[in-house]
């Protein structure tokens, strides 16, 4: 089995202002602890197949057309 150690990513997104990036980063922080003490482990083949698989589906695409 693979060994992971968790690694810190950036990227942008785009934000009305700094609480709203300070509170996306505090969820997607909390995301990956939950799923982590739930045992599964957020990696980044994982994260980049969900978004190659979801990132044009449709319902997302209108979700952020909103």
């Amino acid at each position: 089995m693979a060994r992971y150690i968790p690694h810190k990513v950036t990227f942008y997104a785009y934000a009305e202002n700094e609480e709203q990036v300070k509170q996306l980063q505090d969820a997607l922080n909390d995301f990956v602890r939950q799923q982590y003490n739930r045992g599964a482990i957020v990696t980044t083949s994982k994260l980049l197949q969900a978004l190659q698989k979801f990132g044009n589906n449709l319902f997302v695409t209108n979700f952020l057309k909103q």
